[in-house]
């Protein structure tokens, strides 16, 4: 009976907001772009949030639409997959970038 009312009287944790540095992440683009690699601002927060998680694993979903696989924007639904990432590849977010490459390659025709 205790372990009933516990599970009835749990109230989630309060959200826990944090800002985004925007001239900080425009510093990385530009420079991962003299390096030969663009990245996303997503591949920036996804290697941070990983490595200062310190997680042994993880992963980042994406959104399959126009990645040639028939499902577009005029479609309704979620066409969503992950994926995995070590932590040598969230390491830096050129790594996050390029796991994600292989998903390119549906664009081309």
């Amino acid at each position: 009976m205790g372990l009933l009312r516990s599970l009835c009287l749990w109230h989630p944790e309060e959200p826990e907001v944090r800002e985004v540095d925007q001239e900080y992440i425009s510093k990385l683009k530009r420079e991962s772009e003299t390096n030969g690699t663009r990245v996303s601002t997503n591949d920036i927060l996804t290697s941070h949030l990983l490595q200062q998680s310190r997680f042994g694993y993880g992963y980042m979903s994406i959104n399959l639409r126009n990645r040639g696989l028939g499902a577009n924007e005029s479609n309704a639904g979620n066409y969503v997959h992950r994926v995995h990432l070590a932590p040598e590849n969230f390491l830096c977010p050129e790594g996050v970038r390029k796991s994600l490459s292989g998903w390119n390659h549906w664009n081309s025709p």
